[in-house]
């Protein structure tokens, strides 16, 4: 860790950063950190800073966050067309550690919050649970979800609920019981570069959806729709449902 987080970083750049192995977090895949991740996270400053994760597979139950707070891995996932696959999940991954929970990641009433670089493997536990949760409170969030691997939940990868101002760019959202994004609701968002895929109901979808931007993404093998819409701003989409169906693999 010392190549990746020099000593002199959080002294020239002012940035409060903390390691989860620091706080006791083991990233054995067998105990429980969540106490340890938690307390990383609201050791931070008010202002906020960086939650580090080195290498490791981190059980855990729901973390919840604070506002202004960047999740920082480097996990190097790749892409494997199967649902039970976990060699590409990459070196850093959280995972839920029982399935009795909403959200592996509570993000509601956050404003500024990011992961970045991190998986998030929901291995199929327990019933509608999501990877991320987030929801306003009562104000622009400014939240982002980049470079991550968001796979295998029994609810969405990401449910964004009435959320205001969000980006999901550079991820793979894949293999989820119901969406790889659902942004219901939601406003004011970015949706760019990301691979949306074998999601049991979309890739995206959007109930409620206004002024969001979806650019250059891959959705494919998503049992209902690529992309489902449906919007009550008939200023903006004339009420129409919109359905992409499913592009299966050759001999399904």
């Amino acid at each position: 860790m010392d190549m990746l987080y020099p000593a002199g970083l959080q002294a020239r750049h002012n940035v409060p950063w903390h390691n989860v192995r620091e706080f006791g977090a083991t990233g054995d895949g067998q105990t429980d950190d969540t106490a340890a991740i938690q307390d990383a996270l609201d050791a931070l400053p008010e202002a906020g800073g960086a939650v580090i994760f080195p290498p490791g597979h981190y059980l855990c139950e729901t973390i919840r966050a604070r506002s202004g707070v960047t999740f920082l891995g480097f996990s190097a996932w790749s892409y494997q067309a199967s649902q039970k696959s976990t060699h590409n999940n990459g070196s850093t991954v959280l995972s839920p550690l029982h399935g009795d929970l909403e959200c592996l990641l509570d993000w509601r009433d956050c404003m500024g919050t990011r992961i970045i670089g991190l998986t998030l493997d929901g291995q199929e536990k327990g019933e509608g649970m999501h990877g991320i949760l987030s929801c306003h409170g009562g104000m622009e969030q400014n939240i982002a979800i980049e470079d991550c691997r968001i796979v295998r939940f029994s609810g969405s990868g990401v449910r964004l609920k009435k959320c205001w101002v969000w980006a999901v760019r550079r991820s793979l959202l894949g293999f989820n019981a119901l969406d790889g994004l659902d942004a219901s609701s939601s406003y004011d968002g970015w949706v760019i570069d990301n691979q949306f895929c074998g999601n049991g109901r979309a890739g995206v979808r959007g109930q409620g959806l206004a002024m969001v931007t979806l650019t250059a993404n891959r959705i494919e093998w998503c049992r209902r729709a690529g992309i489902l819409l449906g919007t009550h701003y008939t200023d903006q989409m004339s009420d129409q449902r919109l359905q992409l169906r499913p592009q299966l693999r050759p001999g399904d």
